[in-house]
């Protein structure tokens, strides 16, 4: 119920609803990151990252709870962070390729371009860090 109640704009019931969950199962790095991801979307980014981080501490391999907080951090102009957080779970490719992303959701074309640049430049780049910076060449964004 939390995750429709959020996703119907809800979210101090569902933010209620998930530390309910998280008093029985206070070790559940998913369910802690779904929570995270509420905080996140309700606004309050500063309790989202410290609860990431707490997800990432009882799951240090938790892909979902990195690239969530990589992509939080991102979305705060704080791309070496985000980089760091991003390159540890999903490789420097494509974690340049995610904040080129972010880059383009913001507006920033030459942010963006500098990230696609440098995952266009990896063996593993995603194709379509390739297609996002050709776009961009001839400022055609509506690529998403």
């Amino acid at each position: 119920m939390a995750p429709a109640l959020a996703g119907a704009g809800e979210y101090q019931e569902s933010l209620l609803r998930y530390r309910r969950l998280m008093e029985a199962d206070a070790e559940n790095s998913e369910l802690i990151n779904n929570f995270a991801w509420t905080l996140m979307e309700s606004g309050d980014k500063a309790a989202a990252e410290a609860t990431f981080r707490r997800a990432l501490a009882i799951d240090p391999k938790s892909e979902r709870a990195a690239v969530n907080l990589g992509l939080l951090l991102a979305r705060q102009n704080r791309d070496d962070d985000a980089f760091a957080v991003l390159s540890t779970s999903i490789g420097e490719a494509a974690a340049h390729h995610n904040l080129g992303v972010v880059a383009i959701d913001m507006g920033d074309e030459q942010r963006a371009k500098h990230h696609f640049a440098k995952s266009a430049a990896s063996s593993q780049t995603p194709k379509t860090s390739h297609d996002f910076l050709a776009a961009l060449d001839t400022k055609d964004t509506s690529i998403r």
